[in-house]
């Protein structure tokens, strides 16, 4: 039988729980394998192998930072685009994240939003997360560095980006390196 992945109130809940009462010895080797599976956290990761330049089309508006991505390390996530790191998963999970990263501007003394894009399969929508938004303002010939922390509810097909916002003018962005990891925690 497949092992399957499963959320803590499966296994824990007083009334229907795998783990409920094990007096009768109800808990088969697969409940365990199951408890081991689901307690073997998700996670994900890429990185930006290859900089570009992000075209900012309008100031004020929320951009797809462009670059080449190679993912690094998958269970349960993979990165179907450039930029975009998907939850695969079969149960909700709350995941902590970061996004490391430098960047520089094509125009000197340019103020820039960072903030990490929540795409919601289920409802076909997304925004960019208010809890994830750094800004940082670059000077001439700057290259800054900037980390975002987010944490968000997935279900499968969730998936995150980076985007950015020139809150100066329409002055193109690019995005040096960086590097975005995504770790489940068990619910």
């Amino acid at each position: 039988m497949v092992d399957t992945q499963r959320n803590k109130d499966d296994f824990t809940n007083a009334t229907t729980g795998i783990f409920k009462d094990n007096a009768a010895g109800d808990i088969s080797a697969q409940d365990i394998r199951d408890f081991v599976e689901s307690t073997h956290l998700n996670y994900g990761s890429l990185y930006f192998s290859t900089s570009a330049t992000t075209n900012i089309l309008s100031s004020l508006t929320w951009t797809k930072a462009a670059g080449t991505t190679t993912a690094v390390n998958l269970r349960g996530f993979d990165m179907p685009a450039d930029n975009r790191l998907r939850y695969t998963g079969t149960t909700s999970v709350h995941v902590h994240g970061v996004i490391s990263l430098s960047s520089s501007t094509v125009n000197a003394n340019k103020d820039i939003l960072y903030g990490v894009y929540y795409y919601d399969d289920s409802a076909a929508s997304g925004s960019v997360l208010a809890h994830s938004i750094l800004e940082r303002s670059h000077g001439t010939s700057d290259i800054g560095a900037i980390a975002l922390h987010f944490d968000q509810m997935l279900d499968t097909n969730d998936y995150v980006e980076l985007h950015v916002q020139n809150q100066s003018d329409a002055s193109d962005l690019e995005i040096v390196y960086g590097y975005i990891f995504m770790m489940g925690m068990f619910i």
